[in-house]
């Protein structure tokens, strides 16, 4: 099935290699892949990147962006609202459907591994866990959010990691948003986000590449939601 909704729209400002950078992940689908891949990718410019269903005045200061230059755009994915540019690593996961369409959760759940023990390879000592949406969090501080798109033979998962990014510009951008998980007690942004530090991306990508060699999902993680 052709994904017909464009990878992202352009709200407003410029931001081409976060525009191209999106649609990188979305082109991992066309056509479908004959078996799970993964790339990494990042951009020199900062961008807001809003879920497809989220509400851009409930979730971005506008005037901020304005004030700041930074594009807001919106991608063909759902998940939370996120900043990406430096100090931010994206990574995305196409993954097919060779028996049937896996559970949400089974996804979240192996994509999530996959990325922990890719940072570990990569040099990131923080011992770093998941949530029920897919988020790492490193203690009670959140490192990385994901998002994901479903067609009927794949999934795209992507997500972006804190690295080195500035927080208090997150904060600035950034309005508290609609819908958190529990574990976050209605924190601001600077008491919630952190950043994992420097690693090296290169091994990060190749330690996810090499496990997606590894089997598929158990036909016990292939429960439809």
């Amino acid at each position: 099935m052709t994904n017909t909704r464009a990878p992202v729209e352009v709200l407003h400002g410029q931001a081409e290699g976060a525009v191209r950078g999106i649609e990188g992940d979305f082109a991992m689908l066309e056509p479908m892949p004959a078996a799970p891949v993964a790339r990494v990718w990042a951009c020199v410019e900062t961008a807001v990147v809003l879920g497809v269903s989220r509400d851009l005045a409930a979730e971005v200061d506008e005037a901020a962006c304005t004030s700041r230059r930074v594009a807001v755009l919106r991608r063909a994915s759902g998940g939370g609202t996120v900043v990406i540019g430096p100090g931010t690593l994206q990574y995305a996961f196409a993954l097919p459907h060779d028996a049937g369409p896996p559970s949400i959760d089974a996804v979240k759940r192996r994509c999530g591994l996959l990325v922990r023990d890719a940072l570990a390879a990569s040099g990131v000592a923080a011992s770093i866990d998941s949530d029920d949406s897919g988020d790492l969090h490193v203690g009670t501080r959140k490192v990385a959010g994901v998002a994901l798109r479903r067609l009927r033979d794949a999934t795209l998962l992507h997500g972006t990691l804190l690295v080195a990014a500035d927080l208090g510009l997150i904060a600035a951008l950034l309005r508290h948003p609609a819908r958190e998980p529990a574990w976050r007690q209605g924190r601001p942004h600077l008491d919630f986000l952190a950043n994992l530090g420097h690693f090296d991306a290169d091994v990060f990508l190749q330690s996810l590449r090499r496990a997606l060699e590894r089997p598929p999902l158990t036909a016990g993680d292939r429960t439809r939601r």
